[in-house]
């Protein structure tokens, strides 16, 4: 284990702690629990737990908290970079982000309709794209555009194998899968660039 550095067990706990987010969605998808309980008793402790190791580890040998770091903040500009490319598609009749307030109906058990419900299901969709940048950071030597991009391809090829198309309601066109697909190219590509600019350069 001495090739992955000091922090191994920390990058560990950190990859289990961000995929508590997608971890919480599919446990609804597949009736093993709701989403609403576990946001409040699995997802928030573990991301709190996560930012306390980041702000431990920051003097402590290692990367850790450099990769946390790194991953959190090229994780908000490749979701932003994702949204923004699949925003022309409402010109298609096409809803890219008809999920949302799902997600914020699953969180809460407010009216999908209602605006809070959609903040939570935005705030939600954020985390879900921090958390998945997070935990590639964790896992790679060094970033990379090829591997961020084969990263996000592979969770869209996962996501699809789930009955999240069935519970969002999305007709599996295929301009829907184009549209889907290119996005997570962009959201891949967003991730390798930026977190390479904010690499802790510690191998």
């Amino acid at each position: 284990m001495r090739k992955w550095g000091p922090n191994f067990g920390l990058r560990i706990f950190g990859v289990a702690a961000a995929s508590t987010s997608i971890g919480v969605l599919l446990a609804e998808f597949y009736q093993e629990g709701s989403m609403r309980p576990l946001a409040q008793v699995v997802l928030l402790p573990a991301w709190l737990a996560l930012a306390g190791a980041g702000l431990l580890a920051r003097r402590a040998r290692g990367d850790f908290a450099g990769r946390l770091i790194a991953g959190a903040r090229a994780g908000f500009w490749a979701t932003a970079a994702y949204d923004l490319w699949r925003a022309p598609a409402v010109l298609l009749s096409i809803d890219p982000f008809k999920a949302h307030a799902l997600f914020g109906e699953l969180a809460t058990g407010w009216p999908p309709e209602e605006v809070g419900t959609r903040v939570i299901g935005w705030i939600y969709h954020l985390c879900n794209g921090v958390g998945f940048a997070i935990m590639y950071a964790m896992a790679v030597r060094r970033p990379g555009i090829g591997s961020a991009v084969i990263w996000a391809l592979m969770l869209e090829t996962a996501m699809m194998m789930t009955p999240y198309r069935e519970m969002v309601g999305i007709q599996g066109t295929g301009m829907f899968l184009l549209i889907s697909g290119t996005g997570h190219v962009v959201f891949g590509a967003v991730l390798g660039y930026t977190m390479s600019r904010y690499w802790p350069g510690v191998s």
